[in-house]
């Protein structure tokens, strides 16, 4: 019940609205008869003051008492009001305007024991409000001092019987109320509906989208429409749609060349071999030949299988470095020496230029592979002629910049952007005739280990005139002599 967000939506909104429209209904009523209260508080105080100056005129023109109640009941009749002549010093009430009530001459505390409600105090302490009387009935009352010479002589009690007020108002209120809400439930659903369509819309289109992806159909793209929210979550989707196409695609053209890669030594190697068993190559020096052919492309394979290995540890999320103390000059001098009989198979000039530097933390196996990466990958690119540079400075107090600078082709501005890829490979037909870092993985691997150095690698290029690579490290590394770092 109540599975689709639509739906819970919708609820929500009546619920909302439902309570807003319960509230007012049990408010308003008691709001308006507090308001109705002080209204009729009010009209009481002109009606008392009208009797009590009606009062003193009959009183200052040499009238009796017996004058002064007659004036009274009449005001008292004609207001619809019930007026009472208190003694304040006996409490004893001398006038009722309602003379078959057997109030005259009882106690007013013993007749009234009016208990206060919602009732205020004028200046003069006298009291003024709705008051509760023992039979449970309300009344809305205001006292007033008679005595037109000055003295308190006389109270006077002004009262209307408030019972029904709030029932009547309740009465009078509730039913247009509850029409009204009825009503206006109808627009406010509608309006509800679309609000909820399209927060759910969105979402039921992002649902079938991501069930397609599932499927294997990796093409979806939404339409950003809705709130903020869903608008910036629906362009969030349509950028990881493109990530994992993207993804699928250069894992796609990996394996191919991957399988393109160990299909050629494979072939080779199971010639050589098979000729090896038939006896084909008799001679010792075609025994030979056959022999290194097959060794060699073993140890293309062998890299390829390496690369896979180190891509695979990388994709774990953690790497194991074995930090130690590290002579960088050192390092990049047995690199360069390494790959010296590369350089000179392709007739290119390797140099090195090293700048003294204090020793840095790291792991040296993994430094040697970075560094041994980059050159390979100039070394492969630059034609015969060329030069590859190895350079070494001091960047700041406390980071050292490895530069391998080469001659080559250079790499378009399409191309730079993604050479750290994983599987990408720039160029991807001359990517094949690569010796050590031809299948895509290379500057992949390099910058992951870089990364975990906690250093940076940059690529520089202008196509006909060369490639920079520029490796940022710092000197000092966590302290522990083995560290953990999950790749980001």
């Amino acid at each position: 019940m109540l599975r689709r967000l639509q739906d819970r939506l919708l609820l929500s909104y009546f619920l909302v609205i439902a309570t807003i429209l319960l509230a007012i209904s049990l408010l308003l009523p008691i709001i308006i008869n507090q308001f109705r209260s002080r209204l009729a508080v009010g009209q009481l105080q002109l009606i008392g003051r009208v009797a009590e100056l009606e009062a003193g005129r009959l009183l200052r023109s040499g009238a009796d008492m017996l004058a002064v109640q007659r004036t009274m009941g009449l005001i008292a009749d004609s207001q619809g009001v019930r007026l009472l002549l208190v003694n304040p010093e006996t409490q004893r009430i001398v006038y009722d305007s309602q003379p078959n009530s057997g109030w005259v001459g009882q106690d007013l505390s013993q007749m009234g024991q009016l208990t206060r409600l919602s009732a205020r105090s004028q200046a003069d302490g006298l009291p003024s409000g709705r008051f509760r009387t023992t039979d449970g009935a309300l009344w809305d009352i205001h006292t007033q001092p008679l005595n037109p010479a000055g003295a308190r002589s006389l109270l006077l009690i002004t009262g209307r019987p408030a019972d029904g007020a709030l029932l009547a108002i309740t009465g009078n209120l509730l039913t247009p109320l509850v029409l009204t809400g009825l009503l206006a439930l109808i627009p406010a659903g509608l309006l509800a509906y679309f609000i909820a369509r399209s927060v759910s819309r969105p979402l039921q289109q992002m649902a079938t989208a991501a069930e397609a992806i599932a499927d294997g159909h990796l093409d979806q793209q939404l339409s950003p429409e809705g709130p903020d929210e869903v608008r910036r979550l629906a362009e969030a989707f349509n950028y990881m749609s493109q990530q994992v196409a993207a993804g699928q695609q250069v894992q796609r053209e990996f394996l191919s060349n991957v399988s393109h890669e160990l299909k050629t030594p494979l072939t080779s190697i199971q010639g050589y071999s098979q000729a090896l068993l038939d006896g084909v190559a008799e001679e010792p020096a075609a025994r030979t030949h056959a022999a290194q052919i097959i060794h060699d492309e073993a140890g293309r394979m062998a890299r390829l299988v390496q690369e896979l290995l180190d891509l695979a540890r990388l994709e774990s999320g953690r790497l194991k470095l074995n930090l130690e103390p590290v002579d960088l000059g050192d390092l990049l001098t047995d690199v360069q020496r390494n790959l010296l009989v590369q350089a000179q198979q392709r007739r290119v000039q390797l140099t090195l230029e090293k700048q003294p530097v204090p020793p840095l933390v790291g792991d040296r196996d993994r430094l040697v592979q970075v560094f041994t990466n980059l050159v390979d990958n100039g070394l492969a690119y630059t034609p015969a002629g060329g030069r590859v540079h190895i350079g070494l400075r001091l960047h700041s107090p406390s980071a050292v910049e490895v530069t391998v600078q080469d001659t080559g082709p250079g790499i378009p501005p399409e191309e730079r952007s993604r050479i750290f890829e994983r599987f990408y490979q720039a160029e991807k037909a001359r990517a094949r005739s690569l010796s050590r870092s031809g299948y895509g993985l290379g500057l992949s691997i390099t910058r992951e280990l870089v990364e975990a150095h906690h250093g940076r690698i940059e690529v520089r290029s202008e196509v006909g005139r060369g490639t920079l690579f520029l490796v940022r490290l710092p000197l000092t590394q966590d302290p522990a002599g083995s560290t953990a770092v999950r790749r980001h």
